[in-house]
């Protein structure tokens, strides 16, 4: 895998070729709409429980602009059938076609899809992940001065980052805690105990993340590093490790390429 993790390349862009090129064409070019990308992202945050689907579809009915809440509805079981490996690539397209929303839908867009996550009443790492991008993408993002040079006064934030990501890619213990000590040995700290599964918090993660945002761009990079570490430590990568690498990379302002699942690593 390249070493500078802030660059693109050409593998990745060309296995998201493959992946897009495999989309339903409905969906396709609904993602490259400004109205219809709407109603794909809505689609993917809709409930798989028939009751609580109604009442996501209800709200867009009542809130969303006229007719998004019907083709998110007809556009539903088709976004929801595609493999996870799509999220990604859809998502990206979707992104580009937001750009074009006024000031007004962009802001009743986001406040939406934060009626629909919450309709179940949790939140899900997906979904978690899904509103850090969008938002990333929405907003102009803030001008961040570099408060940190190094990571010794961050060892809290980056253990509980490192502890998320050897998580959501490990069900062994023992598995999640080689992952978790690859990902601090590129950090060089010291090495801490995991943080166990129980403990982990979303909330607290975001919390985490918007400090670690504070550290020089050179550093950031040294964290993305740490990051992929930790998710190619057996040397797989699941599709919730390839979107929260994703989510991490938008959140310190140092897009990267996406991790693809099944893509072999160099």
């Amino acid at each position: 895998w390249s070493s500078d993790v802030c660059s693109s390349d050409l593998q990745h862009v060309e296995m998201a070729h493959q992946l897009i090129s495999e989309m339903p064409p409905e969906i396709y070019h609904a993602a490259h709409d400004p109205y219809g990308a709407r109603a794909v992202l809505y689609a993917l945050v809709l409930n798989q429980e028939k009751e609580i689907r109604q009442q996501q579809i209800e709200v867009l009915h009542q809130h969303a602009e006229k007719g998004l809440g019907e083709m998110t509805r007809k556009m539903a079981d088709a976004v929801h059938h595609l493999d996870r490996q799509y999220r990604l690539p859809l998502i990206d397209i979707t992104l580009g076609a937001l750009k074009h929303l006024s000031p007004t839908q962009s802001k009743n867009f986001r406040a939406n899809l934060d009626l629909l996550v919450k309709a179940d009443k949790k939140t899900d790492l997906f979904e978690w992940i899904l509103l850090r991008i969008v938002d990333h993408h929405l907003h102009a993002p803030k001008k961040v001065h570099a408060k940190y040079y190094g990571y010794q006064h961050l060892q809290s934030q980056c253990r509980l980052l490192l502890s998320t990501l050897a998580w959501i890619g490990q069900k062994d213990p023992k598995m999640a805690e080689q992952a978790f000590v690859a990902g601090l040995n590129k950090l060089e700290l010291k090495v801490v105990p995991l943080i166990p599964r129980e403990e982990v918090s979303l909330d607290e993660v975001g919390r985490a993340m918007d400090t670690l945002n504070m550290v020089a761009l050179p550093k950031k990079k040294m964290l993305l590093e740490a990051c992929a570490a930790t998710i190619v430590a057996d040397q797989q990568i699941t599709p919730n490790e390839a979107e929260m690498i994703r989510a991490i990379s938008e959140s310190l302002g140092c897009p990267m390429p996406p991790l693809l699942p099944g893509q072999p690593l160099l």
